[in-house]
């Protein structure tokens, strides 16, 4: 995990990080970390730098993260590959976007993160392949749902041997728990 962002200099709104030795990195992962939450209306732009094979430095849009979105996961492997595909070459705008710091070599990658209004945000689209990999609501309900009665069933002792009140007590109050809140296990 990675938190030492550099705020540019020439638009406090705009951090930087450098990734280095990033060849083998196939996905990205972006959260608030909870200390400093957006401000009220705004997000944050993902973006990713990889130096195109002449060696450009191009900047592919990923997503956003917000305070309702706190994190997202994005696919970055296929923005290594041959030609950037709806990147945002540089090289025309140095001075007005990532600049100066956008200095890197063929295994270093780079994450811009760009302070915007939601507004913006949400009409911004992002680069071809890249889309935050999602896990359905299914998926992710089961998952906690397990992880929930894996603890419960774990804190009576042993492991081996787990009763059948003891799985029926945990089946009542998650039965409960779910239809005073359907989404209690978010």
């Amino acid at each position: 995990m990675q938190t030492n962002f550099i705020r540019l200099s020439n638009d406090p709104n705009k951090f930087i990080i450098d990734i280095p030795q990033a060849d083998g990195i196939n996905h990205v992962v972006i959260f608030l970390t909870g200390v400093e939450p957006f401000p009220v209306g705004f997000g944050g732009q993902i973006y990713f730098s990889w130096p195109d094979p002449h060696n450009q430095i191009v900047w592919h849009l990923l997503g956003h993260i917000s305070n309702e979105k706190p994190s997202a996961i994005f696919k970055i492997s296929n923005l290594k590959k041959g030609e950037p595909n709806n990147g945002v070459n540089l090289s025309a705008i140095n001075s007005s976007f990532f600049g100066q710091l956008a200095q890197g070599s063929i295994h270093n990658a780079q994450i811009g993160i760009s302070l915007e209004p939601m507004g913006t945000i949400l009409q911004s689209t992002p680069a071809d392949s890249t889309d935050p990999s999602k896990v359905s609501n299914f998926v992710e309900f089961t998952r906690k749902m397990l992880e929930n009665f894996v603890n419960y069933a774990s804190s009576f002792g042993d492991v081996n041997y787990i009763s059948l009140n003891t799985v029926n007590n945990w089946y009542e109050n998650f039965q409960r728990r779910l239809q005073a809140d359907p989404n209690f296990w978010r």
